[in-house]
């Protein structure tokens, strides 16, 4: 699982949650841009998608700015709206429970021709009488109470998203609730959905990014990797030839660079069959090694990704099935 730089990751991804929801700006960014650099762009625009639901909903110009830059695509601008306030921190949030309502009466109020799809067993009028309600909540900017009516259906999702899509709400949005495969995340995605069409605030102005450099700038705590349940990544995998690169998992980058160079062979003691062209060989490495291999780094440089031995797991975040890398 090795990145640009010789990070695991996973390492990076948990890293990038735990300094986003914990006032780390600067080490945030720099996670964010280890996963750019590694080719990963979908991988980091889903943790910081993830960052986003585990974040309180709301209805400011924030939020507004998270929305727009989320249906831009763009990584570096959804991240600059994510950002944390130095030293602030966001304690995770714990699971919703999915409680139960009887459904509506029945009403005389109707549903639009938009909303075809409804919670099983409910008539044209109850599901009317819930819309009714719906717009009443979304007009007072009461998401909380929006997301409250629709939580004892949260895992009927085609329910879910054809009731979004008819409310208005971005297509983008709508797909990020139909393919969560983690059900307790549906709340929280809800939550969030429903502050984005409450929100009347205007975008509000997000700081710059902190100054971005390469290569290996930042640390991984202990902290993030035991909170997110990562098997720890020990110093071994370091030492000898580099053979992290050719690994199955290995980041995008990895499998880009080692693809088709001829004499390349992952198994091979230095990654090159014996008789290799030493002018094929010395540019590989030149090239994604000037600054030597990890096994001739410091100890000091290498414990910036890895450890000495195991780390002491802990099972408190509710949300680590999230965590899919």
């Amino acid at each position: 699982m090795a990145t640009r730089n010789f990070y695991e990751r996973d390492s990076v991804a948990a890293q990038l949650l735990w300094s986003l929801l914990n006032g780390e700006p600067l080490i945030a960014a720099q996670a964010a841009n280890e996963l750019f650099l590694s080719d990963e762009k979908d991988l980091l625009f889903a943790y910081l998608t993830l960052g986003w639901w585990l974040l309180p909903p709301s209805t400011t110009g924030l939020q507004r700015a998270r929305f727009e830059a989320f249906l831009t695509n763009d990584c570096f601008q959804f991240l600059r709206t994510l950002l944390p306030i130095t030293g602030s921190v966001t304690e995770l949030p714990p699971l919703t429970l999915i409680h139960s309502l009887p459904p509506p009466s029945e009403s005389e109020h109707r549903p639009p021709s938009s909303w075809t799809v409804w919670p099983a067993g409910w008539t044209v009028g109850q599901a009317g009488k819930l819309w009714m309600a719906l717009n009443e909540a979304l007009r007072k900017a009461n998401f909380q109470r929006a997301t409250f009516l629709c939580i004892p259906f949260c895992s009927q999702t085609s329910v879910i998203v054809d009731l979004f899509k008819a409310l208005g709400l971005p297509t983008q949005l709508c797909a990020g609730y139909e393919t969560t495969v983690f059900e307790s995340l549906l709340p929280r995605i809800m939550a969030h959905c429903f502050a984005v069409l409450a929100t009347k605030a205007a975008a509000t102005s997000v700081p710059a990014l902190p100054t971005l450099v390469g290569g290996r700038c930042f640390r991984i705590s202990q902290k993030a990797l035991t909170i997110w349940g990562i098997q720890t990544p020990l110093l071994a995998r370091l030492r000898g030839p580099p053979r992290l690169v050719a690994e199955p998992d290995a980041s995008a980058y990895w499998k880009a660079a080692c693809h088709g160079i001829k004499g390349f062979d992952g198994t091979k003691h230095m990654l090159f069959v014996d008789d290799a062209d030493a002018d094929v060989v010395e540019a590989f490495y030149a090239t994604h090694f000037p600054h030597d291999i990890p096994e001739e780094w410091t100890r000091c440089e290498m414990e910036k990704s890895h450890f000495a031995k195991p780390l002491e797991q802990t099972n408190s975040n509710p949300w680590i099935l999230a965590f899919c890398v």
